[in-house]
């Protein structure tokens, strides 16, 4: 049986960040999808499912908050794991949102992409379990 390779949508404006946390997550076996911004984010989220979704807060279009909102209103995401990135003045903001929408994770930034690929696996496998 051919399994269908895990899959994480990255919402980062900085096309460097994404582009670096993309070949680091691609290299540990996840199907990669990157949005620039909190529209193609929504976008993606709405049409794929993924196993997990990590965010920038800095967001342009629909802020990262917002981007979190949408995601958990749709009920058909309410249970996907999800992460924010945030600068260190946000990080209040982001502890806010992890209260208020189950976020799973805060990154700080500059973010490690090996520490990010550990919580990616870490979450993914906690998925499987629980299947």
């Amino acid at each position: 049986m051919h399994k269908r390779p895990r899959s994480i949508l990255i919402a980062e404006n900085n096309r460097a960040m994404a582009q670096a946390l993309r070949l680091h997550m691609e290299r540990a076996g996840y199907s990669v999808y990157v949005a620039h911004d909190g529209d193609q984010a929504s976008i993606l989220a709405a049409r794929q499912r993924f196993d997990l979704i990590i965010a920038s807060l800095e967001l342009p279009a629909i802020s990262g908050a917002e981007f979190c909102r949408h995601v958990r209103e749709d009920l058909r995401l309410t249970e996907t794991p999800m992460a924010v990135c945030c600068t260190p003045n946000l990080k209040a903001n982001a502890e806010s949102l992890a209260f208020n929408y189950g976020i799973s994770r805060i990154f700080v930034k500059p973010i490690d992409p090996s520490m990010m690929v550990a919580f990616a696996n870490e979450t993914v496998a906690g998925l499987v379990a629980a299947v």
